[in-house]
């Protein structure tokens, strides 16, 4: 028998692996908040759930701003289609004099009844991750980025509501601070507080909008913003100031609890990863029963018995050496920006954020938006003393941000427990081809809320099975989106609109929608293979089938 030491060549080569994961990032919010994970686990991170820390020293102030509602509107994008009229909008609100520090928004009016309509406001993970790259161009805004042009989404989400993308915290996208220490000493509260601080500016420039129903929504580590900023708003209202009539929360594919969720941090940590990836048929049965009699998840890795190492580190390489873990049966996007196969409807493009940063460090792209490139010359020592983490274009997740980040409770639940007892309608969804943040480990994570059911588990669907769904006490729901990863937008379009949509209108149940009631939206169902087979997208193809 071996003893622990003789696996310190595969632990190393894993330690290694994990470190030029590290320092070579893929562009995509799950790898970042895999990342961001592993440096948590460290514990060299302020993990406090303590409400009172969320707040700590914030007075939120009406600052001067330098630009103007007409100044930032915006006639035509780059390769925008023809004949297409929206009303878009881009610049920046300062949320800092002192530092300069300012966050980029992109604001997209609904497309019809704008004034009765609410006001949607958007943000993508990491953290780090740009909810412009992400949310806007490639999973729910009206334009779509297919190669070098942009094409019309059937599903976008200002069908819905007015729709308002921040680049949250500075240095995510084109959001800045003429401070560049901010770039490293930032985190979970300044976050929540300069996103607050940002909405009331934002308000002041479109006034029109400052009492109409507002809604957060976000993926993946939108998890931890969403919710924070729900509570400043709801804290801020009680205290007399500005009201912002906020509704409800809509987050998808959250990290909610650091104990749930530790399998984000490697595909190798948790008893649910397991059982989700031996569920999918991804690992064998022996392996499966190797991890149930041998794996204590309780101890860090190394105190671990040897059988439970060797079988977690091995699967953890086949897994991430071969599968989209974000997408368990999608194509995988490979560096020639190429997939092996064209992956079957309902997948995605997986190499659509490729042609959004491309798109968005073009110059007249731009200077269309109103934006500016962000510049980090100095970087900042890495852990080998190394100078890294400089950048100079735009891109789609700083690493800068969160290899520094300051703060991060280990759980959100306190929060939407507080949410929850003052009337904030929460809707948490996860796509069911999810390695990453699994329903597994969200369902264990909403169960420690312990509400009771209102509504039984059961399926939810227009015209067919489209997830599950179950209801809480206190205005909470939980559902799956089928055939969905971690970007459920991006891989089930339709089926994220759909449920939206109900939630915004306040059914607990989605109705099965006909057709016709589709068509009522001006979507046409025939559009689906537009958004979701990777090949037409690509080629900007609309209405293959028809």
């Amino acid at each position: 028998m071996r003893t622990p030491g003789s696996l310190l060549p595969l632990l190393l080569y894993v330690s290694l692996l994990s470190c030029c994961f590290m320092s070579s990032i893929a562009a995509r919010q799950g790898d970042a908040l895999r990342v961001f994970m592993k440096i948590k686990a460290t514990g060299d991170m302020d993990t406090s759930d303590d409400l009172n820390t969320v707040l700590r020293d914030f007075k939120p102030e009406l600052i001067p701003q330098q630009g103007s509602k007409e100044g930032d509107k915006i006639s035509n994008l780059p390769g925008q289609p023809p004949n297409v009229n929206i009303g878009q909008y881009g610049g920046y609100i300062a949320v800092n004099e002192t530092a300069g520090r300012a966050l980029y928004y992109y604001f997209v009016e609904a497309n019809s009844n704008r004034d009765s309509m609410p006001v949607i406001i958007w943000f993508n993970g990491g953290p780090g991750c740009s909810s412009l790259g992400y949310g806007a161009f490639e999973e729910l805004g009206p334009l779509l980025v297919s190669k070098d042009k942009l094409i019309e989404n059937p599903y976008s989400w200002n069908k819905l509501g007015n729709i308002l993308f921040l680049e949250s915290p500075a240095g995510v996208g084109y959001s800045y601070s003429n401070m560049t220490s901010d770039y490293t000493s930032t985190g979970d509260r300044r976050t929540a507080q300069e996103a607050y601080t940002f909405l009331i500016n934002w308000l002041e420039r479109f006034p029109e909008y400052k009492n109409k129903e507002f809604y957060l929504a976000g993926e993946s580590y939108a998890g931890h913003y969403v919710p924070q900023l729900a509570y400043t708003i709801l804290q801020q209202n009680n205290k007399g100031g500005i009201s912002i009539n906020l509704k409800g929360i809509f987050i998808g594919n959250p990290g909610l609890y650091d104990i749930d969720d530790r399998g984000i941090e490697s595909m190798d940590d948790t008893l649910g990863h397991f059982e989700y990836l031996w569920r999918h048929n991804l690992i064998s049965d022996e392996d499966w029963n190797t991890v149930q009699t041998s794996c204590d998840f309780t101890l860090p890795g190394q105190n671990r018995s040897e059988a439970c190492q060797v079988v977690t580190v091995l699967n953890y390489l086949r897994t991430d050496e071969n599968l989209d873990v974000y997408n368990i049966y999608g194509p995988k996007c490979y560096q020639d920006n190429t997939t092996v196969t064209s992956g079957p409807v309902g997948t995605g493009d997986p190499c659509a954020h490729n042609d959004v940063i491309a798109y968005l460090n073009r110059p007249e792209v731009v200077e269309a938006l109103h934006a500016k490139i962000t510049r980090f010359d100095e970087g900042y020592p890495s852990r080998d003393g190394t100078i890294v983490g400089k950048f100079d274009k735009w891109e789609d997740c700083r690493l800068v941000l969160l290899e520094t980040w300051q703060d991060s409770p280990s759980s959100i639940l306190p929060i939407l427990k507080y949410l929850i007892a003052h009337q904030t309608r929460v809707l948490v969804f996860n796509g069911d081809l999810d390695a990453v943040v699994p329903y597994t480990a969200t369902r264990e994570s909403i169960k420690r809320l312990d509400l009771a059911e209102r509504k039984k588990w059961h399926l939810w669907g227009n015209q067919e099975i489209s997830g599950s769904l179950v209801v809480y006490e206190g205005n909470l729901t939980l559902a799956t989106v089928r055939g969905a990863g971690h970007e459920v937008p991006l891989s089930q379009p339709r089926r994220a609109f759909e449920l939206l949509q109900s939630f915004l209108e306040g059914n607990r149940l989605p109705i099965a929608k006909t057709k016709e009631d589709l068509s009522d939206l001006g979507i046409n169902q025939n559009e689906d293979d537009l958004l979701t087979d990777p090949d037409n997208r690509r080629k900007g193809i609309k209405n293959p089938k028809g």
